[in-house]
């Protein structure tokens, strides 16, 4: 069971202190790797395995979700509430993240941040992946929806996590909590399979239409690091030592997602496969060992922890067309003061969505959801009582 410096007003501490780790290291790869072309910071910075691994922190960010959201789900009473609870906490930071990223950034106006659709925004308000909907559009024949793209670049982890939330969510109000997990296991496996066999028959013009399928179940590849969370979380309320072995066996086959994600950031594949099997070797010894916790638990990780989430959503194309537009205004400024400055801005911002923005708007929808439910449930008590003389 948790001990007290573990848990505080209902979070665990150290859990909080792994997302801060997550979306620092993912921020110094967008920062020092991925747009090198727009700001270089030169080899020196660039080159390091450090940031050049960064990317991985997303594979952090699927544990720490497999193991709150089954946390989460053990404190449901069914499904509606499970998808309703979770709507709740991504709904208000996307909404607001994304007004603002498709204000700013067309202000700015940096390529290649800039969206000029408005029709960009819904992929992000709905959840659904892009390519759900240039499905949908090329089905209808609609322009806008088949050209239609995330606004922020980061926003293809959300829906990965959202396919997660309704997949698993759903097996274990049906299976329960034992069966959903080999579901998710089951279910990573048979797609790893699938997606080798349709590659492998490519060139078979008759399996062409394949092709989207396979893009659309894309997520399902992401399931082993879920999968890890949710035994360690198994671990960490029964202290069952084959939860850590299964943990470490879903590490390893959770290899081919790396190499897929290889082909879009180009880092040296020996770097990347030692970051992925680091990250799930701490992520076990920080569940089973409490050293580990405090150390996740210092104040600097638990605050950006607490911020991750608007931080994560905002922090690419913003960050770096600040980048941009200050080199340009203050091109003798070193790049790494430009960098503190740009990295400051967005973390206040997403300190002020998180810290005040997120508690309103959700206590303003679930009010409406809770009205919503009542009228439902007696129409007759929101009718005006009839009077009797």
């Amino acid at each position: 069971m948790p001990s007290r410096n573990e848990a505080s007003g209902g979070r665990i501490r150290f859990i909080d202190g792994f997302r801060g780790v997550a979306i620092l290291w993912v921020l110094s790869y967008h920062l020092f790797y991925r747009w090198n072309s727009i700001v270089a910071f030169g080899p020196l910075v660039s080159g390091s395995p450090l940031f050049t691994t960064g990317w991985i922190g997303v594979e952090l960010f699927f544990m720490v979700s497999g193991f709150v959201i089954l946390m989460t789900l053990d404190k449901c009473s069914g499904f509606r509430e499970f998808l309703q609870r979770r709507w709740l906490r991504l709904f208000p930071a996307m909404a607001v993240g994304s007004i603002l990223l498709f204000t700013l950034c067309l202000v700015m106006n940096v390529e290649p941040f800039v969206r000029t659709s408005v029709a960009d925004l819904l992929p992000g308000l709905t959840f659904v992946d892009p390519v759900v909907w240039q499905t949908v559009g090329s089905a209808v024949h609609s322009g806008t929806l088949g050209s239609m793209t995330s606004l922020g670049f980061t926003f293809w982890t959300i829906y990965v996590e959202v396919a997660f939330y309704i997949i698993f969510g759903f097996m274990y109000f049906w299976l329960g909590k034992r069966k959903a997990l080999y579901g998710l296991v089951v279910i990573y496996f048979s797609y790893s399979v699938f997606r080798y066999l349709v590659r492998f028959a490519v060139g078979h013009t008759s399996l062409l239409f394949l092709g989207p399928v396979l893009n659309i179940a894309n997520p399902l590849l992401y399931f082993s690091w879920f999968a890890i969370g949710a035994l360690m979380y198994i671990y960490w309320t029964s202290r069952g030592k084959t939860s850590i072995i299964m943990a470490v066996v879903m590490g390893i086959a959770a290899l081919p997602s790396i190499l897929v994600s290889l082909q879009d950031t180009g880092t040296n594949e020996t770097a990347a496969i030692a970051a992925a099997f680091v990250i799930v070797l701490v992520f076990v010894l920080a569940v089973v060992f409490e050293p580990f916790q405090v150390i996740l638990s210092n104040r600097v990780a638990v605050f950006v922890g607490f911020i991750s989430y608007p931080l994560y959503l905002v922090h690419e194309s913003l960050m770096m067309s600040l980048m941009v537009r200050f080199h340009e205004l203050m091109p003798r400024v070193p790049l790494l003061v430009l960098a503190v400055i740009s990295v400051s801005a967005v973390i206040c911002l997403a300190y002020a969505i998180a810290k005040y923005v997120e508690p309103s708007m959700r206590s303003v929808l679930r009010r409406i959801i809770t009205l919503r439910r009542r009228a439902y449930a007696d129409p007759a008590r929101t009718a005006e009582p009839r009077r009797t003389s």
